[in-house]
């Protein structure tokens, strides 16, 4: 198990941090000062992640303001993620002290060859059940949901579709958006997840509907936005909300056979070149402010803690039927989905 590097207490937040947050939220832990110091002196922290720059960002600027410690982001996609850290591997070279990415079964992997620091966080206990690392070495960061949506401008709400079998009905030929698993790892995985239950059928059909492609899983809600694809047929949950709290007249879909959920994991890189600055970036990630702080953004993210509530108007995850990701299957298959997707995608 990872050992103690931070210790908890309770403190109350200066006046200026408690805008906007509920009484409840007011209580934050305090991390070691001696972590604190360490991490001061290291002068740095270098955060490789395929999260979301936009959020990413604001993090980043809130834990600078916090510490005094500037933060160089290194922001790609998931699998370009894992070859910029594979080829700095066989180069013998060791840039990132955090990492994190959308595709837990190489994050797994990586942990079982001793590829990331073991330390523990101080509010271990306060992690949902259901989103720790068996083996206490990934921290989770926070978890995620792959649903789909669509524009009330374009789609009547009363004759969108909502179901995944739905989006293969013929009538959204050319209206649909969809990402490339060779890039987004939370594509990878929902066409797994997909074919599995549907077969790859599925994706001829869907194919036969023409979908416009695009990179980056964020890019779907974006097409929606401008009319180019109305309908995303996959999205994370955050970026659909982020999207409608800024006004656009989205419908945020959770599929009839239920949504897809997994955790955003973060590892602390063994011969990280700032160890502390590392170990007091993922603290802070994790705290109970910055937890309070990512439901309170427009993207109103779910919170990794079970002491810090989801944003308001967000369903509870306990009612939601979700669809299971084996991510040691994933491992094995991942290859061969992104070829099968590919051929089947360009054949129509």
């Amino acid at each position: 198990m990872r050992h103690l590097v931070a210790v908890a207490s309770v403190a109350l937040w200066a006046a200026s941090a408690l805008a906007g947050f509920p009484q409840g939220a007011r209580a934050a832990e305090e991390i070691d000062p001696k972590l604190v110091a360490a991490a001061k002196k290291e002068g740095e922290v270098v955060y490789y992640t395929s999260m979301s720059r936009e959020v990413t960002l604001k993090i980043t600027k809130n834990f600078t303001k916090k510490f005094g410690i500037p933060v160089k982001l290194v922001r790609k996609g998931t699998n370009q993620v894992i070859q910029m850290v594979e080829a700095e591997r066989q180069a013998g070279i060791n840039r990132a002290d955090a990492i994190s990415f959308s595709d837990p079964a190489v994050l797994y992997k990586w942990r079982d060859e001793g590829r990331f620091a073991d330390f523990q966080l101080p509010w271990e206990d306060k992690f949902d059940k259901r989103f720790r690392d068996p083996k206490g070495v990934l921290v989770p960061l926070f978890p995620l949901m792959i649903v789909f949506g669509f524009n009330k401008a374009v789609v009547p709400p009363d004759k969108g579709p909502r179901s995944w079998q739905d989006l293969t009905d013929p009538k959204w030929k050319g209206m649909l958006g969809h990402s490339d698993p060779a890039y987004s790892g939370s594509t990878g995985m929902t066409i797994m997840v997909l074919k599995d239950k549907f077969g790859w059928d599925y994706y001829k059909k869907l194919a036969a509907n023409k979908p416009l492609m695009t990179q980056s899983i964020g890019a779907t809600p974006k097409m929606m936005s401008t009319k180019e694809a109305p309908i995303a047929a996959l999205a994370l949950s955050f970026y659909l909300s982020a999207q409608v709290n800024q006004g656009q007249p989205f419908e945020i879909v959770y599929p009839k056979e239920g949504p897809i959920l997994y955790v955003h994991y973060a590892g602390l890189s063994k011969g990280a070149p700032h160890p502390s600055a590392g170990k007091l970036f993922l603290a802070y990630y994790t705290s109970a402010e910055n937890q309070q702080f990512l439901t309170k953004i427009p993207e109103a993210f779910y919170p990794a803690r079970t002491d810090v509530k989801p944003a308001p108007g967000s369903p509870p995850l306990s009612q939601l039927n979700f669809m299971p990701i084996d991510f040691q299957k994933f491992k094995k298959e991942k290859a061969s989905i992104t070829d099968n997707f590919k051929k089947i995608m360009t054949s129509q």
